[in-house]
């Protein structure tokens, strides 16, 4: 079967569209800046710029449009995303984010590897490609079509026959424009991994994004690649808050649990007090002989005087835990007010959320750039001096 086009999915040129039932909404942004309605079979209607035939000049090739809406019988024949169709359509659109932000390939392809989305899953009969590096792998001998068969002068079959050589074989739509190419048949048969099933999608969805998460930003981190890397994931619905998902004994951060619960926790887990008069931070600890299992680190406010070191009402903040089949620990994400980030020891690493990088709280209460193995004496910003203010930034170690 033909991978179709659903609701979040990117657009690469024109010929991606052709065929979208009447009723498809497509955006440039999530305010829906540039957007257009089928209105009629290959016609769109912008409210500032009327109707017409869609071309490279309103769509633009780099995967800035996304498709919005879709009729929702078409979303009821379509059916729900496989498996296979989900693994393909996140290797499919990364490679072609990475070619276009001119991103060396090679660590891209070994992050998929790990993500179990490598060169080893081939190309098969039903799949829409995009990306230039599996373009490039598509084998002598093998079938591909643009366009749609209901429109035959934008419709072409063509077949690979020499080395980046291509001949027509039906239709009037001449060459392989950009936008995806739809695999009709290849010279050996493989297994149509599109179809592969899982039983429960919403679970192996929720680990694959930690999963992909993890691998991705290690990888950014090792090839320096810039603000882009969270930006394309932010595209697949990928972001930092995929991290919650992770649990422990059916728990998670943001959960608010009590002394006995908390004692279940792995030691090194962090929970926060913030209820509006008291901000405290607690740390799970084995040799703490409380009822919770924790030992106070710092605090402010109504409960300040009394140093106990747990409260009755607790917010899991940080789970110590490695990820499944990563082996990499589960990443410190805590979010933080002006009055807490005042708060936090000498020493404490924070991150940078919109232009990446990390920054450690120096004793003088500034941020010094990066991480050293002593605390700096003196930083050179302040939290205003980021965009967001304190609200773009989130605690990612601490010197306990």
């Amino acid at each position: 079967m033909t991978y179709p086009l659903r609701v979040g999915e990117y657009i690469w040129g024109p010929t991606d569209l052709l065929g979208a039932p009447i009723g498809t909404v497509l955006t440039q942004s999530e305010t829906h800046r540039g957007r257009f309605t089928c209105v009629d079979p290959g016609q769109w209607t912008h409210p500032d710029h009327g109707t017409r035939r869609l071309t490279d000049r309103d769509v633009s090739g780099d995967g800035y449009y996304y498709i919005a809406e879709l009729p929702e019988e078409t979303v009821a024949e379509q059916g729900p995303e496989t498996w296979g169709q989900f693994l393909w359509r996140f290797r499919d659109h990364v490679l072609a984010m990475s070619t276009r932000s001119g991103i060396h390939i090679s660590p891209v392809q070994r992050a998929l590897g790990s993500l179990g989305v490598g060169d080893e899953r081939p190309l098969v009969p039903g799949m829409r490609v995009v990306n230039n590096t599996d373009l490039g792998r598509i084998a002598y001998g093998t079938q591909v079509s643009v366009g749609d068969r209901m429109d035959w002068s934008h419709y072409g079959l063509h077949v690979r026959d020499g080395r980046n050589g291509w001949t027509q074989l039906l239709g009037d739509y001449r060459g392989l424009p950009g936008g995806r190419r739809t695999i009709e048949a290849v010279p050996v048969p493989v297994e149509p991994w599109l179809d592969e099933t899982v039983t429960d999608m919403a679970s192996a969805i929720s680990q694959f994004q930690v999963k992909a998460w993890l691998i991705g930003a290690k990888a950014k981190q090792e090839n320096s690649w810039c603000g882009t890397y969270e930006s394309v994931m932010k595209q697949l619905g990928i972001t930092a808050q995929v991290l919650t998902n992770v649990t422990v004994d059916g728990l998670k951060v943001g959960d608010v649990i009590t002394p006995s619960v908390a004692r279940r926790l792995p030691p090194g887990s962090i929970l926060v007090v913030n209820n509006g008069a008291s901000r405290e931070w607690f740390v799970r600890d084995t040799a703490a002989a409380n009822q919770a299992g924790t030992r106070r680190l710092w605090g402010y406010g109504v409960n300040a005087s009394d140093i106990a070191q747990y409260r009755r009402s607790m917010t899991i903040g940080y789970l110590a835990v490695n990820i499944p089949d990563t082996n990499e620990p589960l990443p410190m994400n805590i979010e933080v007010d002006q009055t807490m980030f005042d708060l936090l020891p000498p020493g404490t690493v924070m991150h940078y959320v919109h232009g990446g990088g990390n920054w450690t709280k120096a004793t003088d209460g500034r941020l010094a750039n990066g991480t050293t193995r002593t605390v700096p004496t003196r930083g050179g910003y302040t939290t205003n001096d980021f965009s967001g203010g304190i609200d773009g930034l989130r605690v990612k170690g601490l010197p306990l």
